[in-house]
């Protein structure tokens, strides 16, 4: 730009200055500016100067706003070192600061007895309360007016038509703008979240984005989110929700944080969820028709009030407006007196009727701008003052929403605030994976949030890292390598907790998760179709989890952080097709990995899932002390050392990708699966059935042949008779090993007094799944003489003689297996499951069993009651039969 136009006085000062408010007598607050003026076309000091501009109370720091007032050039004479005053009136002036992008631009204009002048340039902030100042000073435009407005069309023509954002002035520039109707705008916002949990966690997106980000240079987060209450007297009422968090660095100013559409994130990459901006008004108003933003930035004599609020927006325009105030206590004029003057004003009753409605906390209660201003007083000096979490904190960030929205409109605010806010401590910690314990403190009303949800809940928690090419599309890669590959992090499990719930989903499910934070960003409850899994019946289902974790901000997201925009990407749809296809191949290998651990049987995998439910429910038992102590569950989920697997180049077919890799385990992994070594050869499908069938057949007539034997007690081995009878032997399925318990419980109790079957805690363990089972004692035949511990011998019977050597046969294809310990203890388990297989394979063999248990089981029951009118007779053989059956009935069946 030229030094001169025309007779134009151009002064080009490059203005260093220290701004430094101070109150004067009157209320005034006066800005003292000190810096340098310099002559553009010399480049040399034409004098130092000191400016003063006195404007009133409600006015900004002088960036950033509109400002009127006057000030006064004093020089310094180079030669004398005196100051002088110029020897010109007061300079009256009016300048307007308008933000653009890392930079001020200033319009503005005054007279002085030079004439009028005009005020065109730039300012930018290189300190706290420092600035540089570019700046023409041009008086008369003389004859070079045209070539004036030629310059000011290249630099200016932005600032010269400017109009802030937050009125609703006409926009007086050649280009005609497009009116924005505020109230269309504020229904529209009402609508974009699916639910208030998810707006409300918008909120906590901005405060988790400003906290976590300094989780490496010592910086301790804080995020509080409580009820916002108003006491008076013995009355106290909750009116509404506050969420307060402290930042690591100075936050933009809060007039552009409400510009509509406008986010100082753009292009943050992995540092940041929001960058839209819309998290801020959207979140505000789909919860409430009245919220307030209150920030205390770089110190408590600078802080910002902004009101987000129905009322305000009319059909002209969206109308967003910031204040800005000191809460210094050193100051003369305290805050709420500061307020009350702004407010006070007629051209701000707009906002002054918001926060009187804010000051109506009771339903019988009137509106009250005295009271507003006080309780909105209460929030600064908490953020300044009162809380030690945000008192050393020079910028801390408040959201206040009042009067929370419901859709039970009849509910009181009190209920809707609790019902949000228990709802939202449920689900934070499944919602952000990345949340650290130690340098961030996240509390709910009061109580701290431990962000360890996944890492309590699933069985062989594993890590992957991929790289997804996202420019070149899957089935092409065997031929040409994609030069842009993106690195992804993915977590599978098996959660236990929902195999064992009824209602819970059991298929394989997919959480989409991104940013610093790891927000979930969407859920598919059954993800097997889209990750190219088998989706028919049960396959990759027993609580399968696969987390996907875009720990690099690579996903676009939509503006609402609730689904993913593939369509905003460059390639998008084919980056959408590679992602799935790599994380569907890690869950193919995790889930085959341990499906193959039980002879890729999905029952016992399930059952061993649902296993490990109770030392989940034990751990989560345990305080946060005790398992830090003990480092588990400890830190967030990035930073343990999981279960990972080495992972080979992927494979590629026509119809898939696919992966193989070597695990390597990790000692965080809590909850392992592990192998059943009697499924090992059952791994493969088995071939030959008339052979398989002689094999079980042989199988079966050995088991005959060498009858099961129940271990003998030491008190028993010295009256044991030589010459016993045989003894009864049954097959006993699952499905009647309860029935036989009932049995064998109802004669216990009708045969014998209550002592006699008292507790002992050395007992054995009753029949639990399809074992041999050896019933003593037997019932003797009428022509045996037992040698009976007294010497005494019973009498025969009928009922003896109908039982002599009964034993109930399986059919030819059971087959039965002899077990040492007939009782079913955890190191015989290899041949009751190989037994459980071949029932679950033969339904209708298992049918027809059952029914002949059945009528065994009826003829026991008469035999029973037969030998109840024996009493006498066989007294000694029932005291024989209770001894035995003491230690194999007692402790399960009473």
């Amino acid at each position: 730009m030229p030094s001169n136009l025309g007779r134009t006085l151009a002064i080009h000062p490059h203005l260093v200055g220290t701004v430094t408010p101070s109150p004067d007598s009157n209320g005034n607050i006066i800005h003292n500016i000190k810096g340098t003026w310099r002559y553009e076309h010399t480049n040399t000091p034409a004098f130092e100067f000191k400016l003063t501009q006195k404007v009133s109370p409600m006015s900004q720091l002088p960036i950033n706003g509109v400002y009127q007032g006057t000030f006064a050039i004093e020089h310094k004479d180079r030669d004398t070192n005196k100051s002088r005053k110029e020897s010109v009136r007061e300079n009256h002036v009016e300048m307007s600061f308008t933000k653009r992008g890392h930079e001020y631009k200033v319009v503005g204009g005054g007279s002085n007895n030079y004439g009028d002048f005009k005020l065109l340039g730039s300012a930018e902030r290189v300190a706290e309360n420092r600035y540089r100042i570019d700046m023409y000073k041009i008086y008369d435009f003389g004859q070079d007016y045209d070539r004036f407005n030629e310059i000011k069309r290249e630099h200016f023509e932005e600032e010269e038509a400017h109009q802030d954002t937050n009125t609703n002035e006409n926009i007086d520039d050649e280009r005609e703008m497009t009116r924005v109707d505020g109230k269309g705008l504020w229904r529209s916002w009402k609508r974009n979240f699916n639910s208030q949990r998810t707006a409300i966690l918008d909120l906590v997106d901005n405060s988790l984005d400003a906290s976590i980000s300094g989780q490496n240079t010592g910086f301790l987060g804080h995020c509080h989110i409580n009820t916002d209450t108003y006491s008076k007297a013995s009355k106290t009422t909750v009116t509404g929700i506050t969420i307060i968090n402290n930042c690591i660095s100075q936050l933009p100013d809060l007039k552009q944080c409400l510009e509509v559409y406008d986010s100082s994130k753009v292009n943050s990459g992995a540092d940041h969820v929001g960058e839209n901006g819309v998290g801020l008004k959207q979140a505000c108003a789909t919860l409430s028709d009245r919220s307030f933003v209150l920030v205390k930035n770089g110190s408590s004599s600078r802080c910002e009030l902004g009101i987000i609020a129905a009322d305000l927006q009319t059909t002209k325009g969206v109308y967003l407006p910031a204040f800005q105030f000191s809460n210094d206590r050193n100051m003369s004029l305290k805050l709420a007196e500061q307020m009350k003057l702004v407010f006070s004003q007629p051209r701000r009753a707009d906002a002054a009727k918001v926060i009187a409605e804010y000051g109506a906390p009771f339903e019988e209660s009137k509106p009250s701008l005295e009271i507003g201003i006080d309780r909105l007083c209460k929030i600064f000096d908490q953020i300044c003052y009162n809380d030690r979490a945000f008192a050393g904190s020079p910028h801390v960030f408040a959201v206040v929403v009042d009067k929370v929205r419901s859709a039970n409109v009849d509910a009181i605010t009190s209920i809707r605030v609790s019902t949000l806010l228990n709802e939202l401590s449920s689900t934070l910690a499944s919602t952000y994976l990345h949340v650290p314990r130690r340098t961030f403190d996240f509390k709910v009303l009061g109580e701290p949030i431990e962000f360890t949800h996944w890492q309590a809940r699933l069985a062989e928690l594993s890590q992957f890292s991929i790289d997804v090419g996202s420019t070149v599309e899957w089935n092409k890669w065997k031929s040409q390598d994609d030069p842009v590959k993106l690195t992804f992090r993915v977590f599978c499990g098996f959660d236990s907790q929902d195999v064992v719930e009824r209602d819970a989903s059991k298929t394989g499910a997919l959480y989409v998760y991104s940013r610093q934070s790891g927000r979930l960003i969407t859920f598919h409850k059954d993800a097997r179709t889209m990750l190219s899994l088998t989706a028919g019946g049960t396959e990759f289902c027993s609580g399968l989890r696969i987390l996907l974790d875009d720990f690099e901000g690579h996903l676009p997201l939509n503006p609402t952080k609730q689904d993913l925009a593939f369509s905003e990407k460059t390639n998008g749809e084919i980056f959408r097709d590679n992602l799935w296809a790599c994380v569907g191949s890690v869950a193919h290998l995790f889930y085959n990995y341990h499906i193959g651990k039980y002879g890729k049987k999905k029952t016992q995998l399930t059952d061993n899932v649902k296993g490990l439910a109770e030392q989940m429910a034990r751990e989560q038992g345990k305080t946060s002390q005790q398992r830090h102590a003990e480092r588990r569950l400890d830190g967030e989920i990035a930073n343990l050392q999981l279960t990972s697997f080495d992972l080979q180049p992927f494979k590629v077919s026509k119809t898939q990708v696919r992966v193989e890799g070597e695990e390597v385990v990790g000692h965080d992994t809590l909850y392992r699966l592990l192998k059943d070594n009697s499924a090992g050869n059952s791994s493969k499908p088995k071939k030959g059935g008339a052979k398989r069938k002689a094999k079980d057949d042989e199988e079966w007539q050995s088991s005959k042949r060498q009858p099961s034997h129940r271990k003998k007690q030491p008190q028993q081995q010295q009256s044991e008779s030589s010459d016993s009878e045989p003894e009864v032997v049954c097959v006993i399925p699952p499905s009647q090993a309860n029935t036989r318990r009932q049995s064998l419980q109802i004669k216990a109790e009708e045969d014998s007094d209550s002592d006699l079957f008292s507790s002992n805690e050395n007992d054995e363990d009753i029949p639990t799944g399809n074992e041999v089972v050896s019933f003593l004692p037997h019932i003797p035949s009428p022509n045996a003489k037992p040698n009976l511990h007294q010497g005494k011998s019973p009498t025969k019977s009928s009922a003896d003689a109908a039982i002599k050597n009964e034993v109930i046969e399986p059919q030819p294809e059971m087959t039965a297996v002899k077990h040492d310990n007939l009782f079913g203890d955890e190191d015989e388990q290899g041949g009751e499951t190989v037994l459980q297989e071949k029932l679950a394979e033969k339904d209708e063999l298992l049918n027809a069993l059952t029914k002949q248990l059945d009528q065994r089981n009826n003829t026991i029951s008469q035999l029973s009651r037969s030998l109840r009118d024996k009493d006498r007779e066989i007294a000694e053989l029932k005291e024989q039969l209770l001894m035995i059956c003491r230690d194999e009935t007692t402790s399960s069946y009473l």
